[in-house]
């Protein structure tokens, strides 16, 4: 299981304060999801909250096969962001019913 602390996240000015948290129910395994990181997001970090491995991809329909894998326990953020366009992240889970978190700030 791997993990990081905010002090290994740099982030180059202009350095986000404000933080919005979504806890968003994936209810099926192996299903595409989909969520929508606001405009003006400079980053972003996404786990699954139980047991679940992620599948992140940028593209409709290929969360399941060109994706970034991350593993139960894990978190992925997002390189530093413009902030100036909204960007929509796919992702699927590798169990039923799990929560997958999403951390975004502006």
């Amino acid at each position: 299981m791997s993990s990081f602390s905010p002090g290994d996240i740099v982030v180059k000015t202009p350095n986000p304060t404000n933080p919005t948290i979504y806890n968003l129910t994936a209810s099926l395994a192996a299903t595409e999801y989909n969520h929508v990181v606001a405009a003006g997001t400079l980053y972003f970090k996404i786990s699954a909250r139980g047991l679940s491995t992620l599948k992140l991809s940028f593209t409709s329909g290929q969360s399941g096969t060109v994706y970034v894998t991350i593993p139960s326990g894990s978190k992925w953020c997002s390189p530093n962001l413009s902030g100036t366009a909204s960007l929509t992240i796919y992702f699927q889970t590798t169990k039923s019913n799990e929560v997958v978190e999403v951390e975004e700030w502006t």
